[in-house]
């Protein structure tokens, strides 16, 4: 009798609470935000996780010029200029964020690792300008052409998982891919990837066209090539 008198205070406490609005969701979410960003500026940080945070002017980056890995993914983020003082990033998450124009990631020529997945872009053109990426996740869009990865000759790992490419002549003879995750991309020739020496995995989690591939999957294998039917890379 005692707990069940316990819980039903603990109800009626709870009850009496004022509601949070969405207002107050927001404004914690941004002061916890700055609380990470000036800690970050006054330890000199190299790694700042916003991720899901979001913040009203994403400009104040700009001055954490001793970041090497910036992970804004799942935020209102919208404009690669406010970060483009960040030369020296090495890691750039900014996937399902509202980036639209990806001109601005020519000040990162140091990037290593750009995940970029889940948003609307439009052009493309500045992709080839990143020669010392070593992994790219740009799925979950409308990309049908991957002719940029030529100018990628440290491309480890690359994820064009749900998009429109189809064609992976692109790939044939790169020198370095390993792993590649094709996960309901419209391809029906993998004969390219039979010219990558490098290749170790790729995904092919399609349901619709595994039948006709099973034959092109056999070849891979036969190659030393893993052929997963479910995710190979991990994004975030």
């Amino acid at each position: 009798m005692r707990f069940l008198a316990y819980f039903a205070a603990l109800l009626f406490l709870a009850s009496c609470q004022p509601e949070v609005t969405v207002e107050q969701r927001i404004a914690e979410r941004e002061a916890a935000a700055q609380a990470l960003i000036a800690d970050c500026a006054a330890t000199r940080c190299t790694v700042l996780d916003l991720d899901g945070q979001g913040i009203a002017d994403y400009s104040v980056l700009n001055d954490l010029t001793h970041l090497r890995v910036l992970m804004i993914s799942y935020t209102d983020f919208s404009d690669l200029n406010d970060i483009a003082g960040l030369s020296g990033l090495e890691e750039l998450h900014i996937g399902s964020t509202n980036v639209a124009d990806l001109t601005a990631l020519t000040n990162f020529p140091n990037l290593r690792l750009l995940h970029i997945q889940n948003t609307d872009f439009t052009d493309i053109g500045s992709l080839a300008s990143l020669r010392n990426l070593e992994e790219l996740a740009i799925g979950g869009n409308s990309l049908n052409d991957i002719s940029f990865v030529r100018g990628m000759p440290k491309l480890r790992n690359l994820d064009i998982s749900s998009t429109d490419v189809a064609d992976l002549s692109p790939l044939r003879m790169h020198p370095a891919l390993q792993t590649l995750a094709l996960e309901y991309a419209p391809v029906t020739d993998l004969s390219p990837l039979l010219q990558i020496r490098t290749l170790r995995q790729i995904g092919v989690l399609d349901p619709y066209t595994q039948d006709a591939l099973t034959a092109q999957h056999e070849l891979l294998r036969d190659q030393g090539i893993i052929v997963e039917y479910e995710p190979v890379m991990v994004v975030c």
